[in-house]
């Protein structure tokens, strides 16, 4: 069955985008485990169906590949973790006024 080029490069560009996107958000475990399942379904193909993986495994393959990649950095980047809070103690020493704080506790008649 003869299958247009364009076509093929789409759809592997549009399924790599579409994997990209889905697991964007996701921890590195849940990506290198998504990374295998693509290597072990283009290896399947390659041994399948050798003529449709030497028409995907090409150039634009490639970029659809590096696009994911700095997709996911990307993300990786974006996220933030959020930063421990500060004891009082601390917060107040870090204030400058040397630990101590204004809170005055029942024994402090001012």
């Amino acid at each position: 069955v003869a299958v247009d080029h364009r076509l093929v490069t789409g759809g592997v560009l549009g399924g790599l985008t579409l994997i990209g996107l889905l697991f964007v958000r996701s921890r590195l475990s849940t990506k290198l485990a998504v990374l295998v399942l693509l290597a072990m379904g283009l290896v399947a193909t390659g041994i399948l169906m050798p003529m449709l993986a030497m028409q995907v495994v090409d150039q634009f393959f490639a970029v659809g590949l590096a696009g994911v990649g700095l997709l996911w950095l990307a993300g990786s980047a974006t996220r933030r973790r959020p930063q421990p809070q500060a004891s009082p103690p601390a917060a107040a020493a870090a204030a400058g006024n040397g630990g101590a704080t204004a809170w005055k506790g029942a024994d402090d008649h001012a």
